[in-house]
């Protein structure tokens, strides 16, 4: 049984996103007008939670230099390969994890995973995909109109940390598993505008590299099937294959850094040695 740490309406949840987004526009006073706003709709959060929200806004909100250091991010669709190819935490002894290449080219680095399911914004993210093993619930259905901004408050807890990271040493390098440009895949097969996740994300560090690995929505549910991973809200195939569209065609809504696409359907070996034979191209 999964213990849930936070229970949220979800209209309350939905108007506090709302309030977001519409409020980190602005920096200037950008606390306090939260919490006016907050205030005025009476919404029954507990008070820990909302400091956490406010937090995430601010740091949304700070100006800051994007394009700063070595970042690369894997994306593509679930079961694809990110985690095993961008960690290996299995330690599978017939690849080298992108990290541990770059280790053992004398770089230091950071490693990050998202959603972090682990934490307030990715445990909603869990809830919101109604992910079985989610720790917190959201009572209701939350609006797809605004639940995308879970997926940003979730990545502004990282930004300092990457900011810091990249800023102290040339040697230092952040390897991610997702960042802003699969919010952007993901929400515009929800009806998103791209626009709006760039505009909340537009103080969000960007990455320098990206790599796609590309799997048909078939191969992901099949491999979901071999190992019992039940499909969350998202696995269906109707929708990823729009957010496989879209991570075709990233380079006409996500303008940075450089995108390298990378065929995920053969042997964890053969993608293994293409993702790193690209790493050496670049340089590393």
């Amino acid at each position: 049984m999964v213990l849930v740490l936070l229970r949220i309406g979800a209209s309350d949840l939905e108007q506090l996103l709302t309030i977001i987004e519409n409020e980190t526009i602005i920096k200037e006073g950008l606390r306090k007008r939260l919490i006016m706003q907050i205030a005025n709709k009476r919404l029954d959060v507990p008070s820990k939670v909302l400091e956490e929200f406010i937090t995430a806004s601010e740091i949304l909100a700070t100006p800051r230099k994007v394009n700063s250091g070595k970042m690369i991010v894997l994306t593509g669709l679930d079961k694809s390969g990110k985690e095993t190819q961008a960690f290996n935490p299995e330690r599978n002894p017939r690849i080298t994890s992108l990290c541990d290449y770059l280790r053992s080219r004398s770089y230091n680095v950071l490693e990050i995973s998202l959603p972090s399911y682990k934490n307030t914004f990715g445990s909603l993210v869990a809830a919101y995909l109604r992910k079985e093993d989610a720790d917190a619930q959201i009572l209701g259905e939350l609006d797809k109109k605004v639940a995308w901004i879970l997926w940003s408050l979730d990545r502004a807890g990282h930004v300092l940390e990457v900011e810091k990271w990249l800023e102290s040493s040339p040697s230092n390098v952040v390897v991610c598993k997702r960042w802003t440009e699969t919010n952007i895949a993901y929400q515009r097969a929800n009806g998103i505008e791209e626009k709006r996740i760039l505009d909340l994300e537009r103080n969000i560090i960007k990455q320098t590299y990206t790599f796609v690995i590309d799997v048909s929505p078939e191969t992901v549910l099949q491999r979901m099937h071999t190992s019992g991973e039940k499909p969350d809200k998202y696995e269906t195939i109707e929708f990823l294959k729009k957010v496989r569209r879209n991570y075709a065609n990233l380079h006409e809504f996500y303008p940075f850094g450089k995108i390298f696409y990378f065929d995920g359907s053969g042997s964890m070996e053969e993608v293994n040695q293409k993702l790193l034979q690209k790493l050496n191209e670049l340089g590393f």
